[in-house]
């Protein structure tokens, strides 16, 4: 095998006049240009999450309140203004679960260090052209956000609970069923934030509107009876009610134990 050197390469650019052929490469201004692309990209994106939890949080949480599918999907395509100081406003509607007419409207900024400012959270207002979102369907990217979030609800939000990586994802890499009537069905595994061990299991339907049913929501060992099994409908928890005031009128000797 003949060995090519460096000396070789230079004697024979010398003999053709000196004119070294290299590969092009690509320019630093290319590169610079492609990573901030990039980096804007992914701060769209978290500015576009930020901004749906701050309306979902305002307006009672997933059992009460769905946003528009335009705030699941791709940031690019989210209602949003890019600010003068790098902060990202949103314009956005919701709905009910139960309901595909949006009937909320919010207007949530979100900094460049991610801190939000609800501007408006209320009804829609009368000089904003709303077109008819109910006829929109979700993707499977939207539908997974749904299905994920729906779970982190239900098990206590994301101080209890953490969903498997898929459910972060690509959804073509999600563990998910499409359905014939076009839903789909996703059954993922969970685990608490402080462990590696994943101890929870749900399947989770997303309707083509983004409405979501919980088909069970388990743990790993059996232990947290389905709704299937109980045949119970999964709800939001009720607040803890304030103690019975006719207590506190009580004489104190009726809550000491009694002598033998």
């Amino acid at each position: 095998m003949t060995t090519i050197s460096f000396q070789h390469v230079l004697a024979l650019s010398l003999m053709i006049g000196g004119n070294l052929a290299l590969l092009p490469t690509p320019s630093t201004a290319e590169t610079v240009i492609a990573q901030s692309e990039t980096d804007i990209t992914s701060s769209l994106n978290r500015a576009k999450n930020l901004a749906r939890q701050a309306a979902e949080a305002a307006n009672g949480g997933l059992g009460a309140y769905r946003a528009e599918g335009s705030m699941h999907g791709k940031a690019e395509a989210s209602p949003h203004t890019i600010n003068s100081d790098g902060s990202y406003t949103f314009i956005f509607f919701g709905r009910r679960p139960e309901s595909i007419d949006f009937t909320y409207e919010s207007e949530v900024t979100v900094s460049a260090s991610g801190q939000t400012e609800i501007i408006y959270n209320g009804a829609i207002r009368e000089d904003v052209d709303i077109t008819d979102l109910s006829e929109v369907s979700i993707d499977l990217n939207q539908a997974k956000n749904i299905a994920r979030q729906t779970a982190e609800e239900t098990n206590g939000g994301l101080g209890n609970y953490r969903s498997e990586g898929s459910m972060h994802g690509n959804p073509n890499d999600t563990p998910y069923v499409e359905n014939a009537d076009g839903s789909y069905t996703f059954t993922f595994k969970g685990r608490r934030p402080e462990s590696l061990d994943f101890t929870y299991e749900s399947q989770v339907k997303v309707s083509r509107d983004g409405q979501a049913e919980i088909i069970y929501n388990r743990s790993m060992d059996g232990t947290m009876a389905s709704p299937t099994e109980t045949n119970e409908t999964v709800r939001p928890m009720e607040p803890i009610k304030p103690m019975d005031s006719t207590l506190l009128d009580q004489p104190v000797d009726e809550f000491a134990p009694q002598s033998p």
